[in-house]
């Protein structure tokens, strides 16, 4: 089954082979990851992009990886996407944009849609990590409903420093 959704900028469809060059160039953009991860070897970027083209299985905990483009333009803009928990009738959600693209409600908007896609599958909560200075993906969770939950000090090392990881909550009567 494929998985596309549409906003009123936006299209997000199911990351597939042909997504690869665009994939590659985010998770590789020091800027988008310096709050996220450590950098990657291309082996590394190749394994965790072959993890997100595979077909999505709810019974699995592998990503539905949306790949994001404008609307008219088809430029890539960045990945919005979920995956199960071990909770059958929860999510984690992650969202990844090129520098270009932050601060222009992007992310918020292809948030939204994944999370009324989750919806429709009877998904019931949504949970999502941040670490402390990611102060804008922060802010996109709340402008999507989700409240913070609890955080775990000293709870992710990125490049040998070390943050403060945050979690947020969602459930699912505070979609509309």
């Amino acid at each position: 089954m494929a998985h596309e959704l549409e906003t009123e900028r936006l299209i997000l469809s199911q990351l597939t082979i042909k997504d690869f060059n665009n994939f590659e160039n985010l998770i590789t953009n020091s800027d988008v990851i310096r709050y996220c991860f450590d950098p990657l070897s291309p082996a590394e970027v190749w394994d965790s992009f072959e993890s997100r083209i595979k077909a999505w299985d709810t019974r699995q905990s592998q990503w539905l990886a949306l790949s994001v483009h404008q609307k008219g333009s088809n430029e890539f803009v960045g990945i919005t996407g979920f995956r199960n928990t071990s909770n059958q009738k929860e999510i984690e959600v992650g969202f990844m944009f090129l520098p270009k693209y932050q601060g222009k409600g992007f992310a918020t908007e292809s948030l939204q849609a994944a999370l009324s896609y989750a919806v429709f599958l009877d998904y019931e909560t949504v949970v999502a990590n941040v670490t402390e200075p990611n102060v804008s993906s922060a802010k996109v969770l709340e402008k999507c409903g989700f409240k913070q939950s609890g955080s775990h000090a000293k709870g992710i090392i990125i490049s040998g420093s070390v943050y403060t990881s945050l979690s947020y909550l969602f459930k699912k009567r505070t979609i509309t």
